[in-house]
């Protein structure tokens, strides 16, 4: 079985909890996946509150994105990437994991929107007007996604545990998300219509 038809088969659509203007294919607890398919080794398929925090930023500010190009950065399931579409930006999602590729495309369509899908990781990012970036802090090449961030116009989320030397940048919403908080950030270059 293709992983198309496992995500048919298995993964219901719905809204998300922060952004319910976006459906979404995702797992949900307490249900029996396929043995390749679980809650433990498929984190592509979980609405993370970091992907769904950056949503609502960009779904309450469209001014900011519209019409310029916006890389998400690790997007997985694909929501900062549909709602940067949705608000009419050219949106791309870059992901090292083709699962997410798959799912992002899915979802897009589900959204009535397109998103480019490029293969790759943070290290091969191709140019862009605005870095989106959401649950990719946590692991070690955080802090080069961050750098990477700062230098550019970006919009991030991180969990309150994940925040360090926040310079360049302007907390712009926080999110209580029990156990955890999430905090979006845009960077100090991050204006709308700055760019185009």
């Amino acid at each position: 079985m293709d992983f198309a038809s496992i995500l048919d088969a298995n993964f219901p659509v719905r809204s998300l909890k922060l952004a319910p203007e976006i459906r979404i294919m995702s797992l949900v607890k307490d249900v029996t996946y396929p043995v390749e398919i679980t809650n433990d080794n498929a984190p592509y398929a979980l609405p993370y509150w970091h992907s769904q925090a950056l949503a609502r930023y960009i779904l309450d500010n469209p001014e900011t994105f519209a019409g310029r190009t916006t890389l998400d950065v690790g997007c997985g399931a694909g929501a900062a990437a549909i709602a940067a579409a949705k608000v009419g930006a050219i949106s791309s999602g870059l992901d090292p994991d083709l699962r997410c590729l798959c799912l992002t495309e899915r979802n897009a369509a589900i959204n009535g929107t397109s998103v480019g899908l490029i293969w790759g990781t943070h290290k091969a990012s191709p140019p862009c007007d605005i870095l989106i970036a959401g649950g990719m802090f946590h692991e070690g090449h955080g802090i080069e996604i961050t750098a990477m961030a700062r230098r550019q116009p970006s919009l991030i989320a991180l969990t309150h545990y994940n925040l360090w030397d926040m310079d360049g940048f302007t907390e712009v919403a926080v999110h209580e998300t029990p156990p955890t908080r999430i905090h979006v950030f845009k960077s100090n270059l991050l204006t709308p219509g700055a760019q185009k």
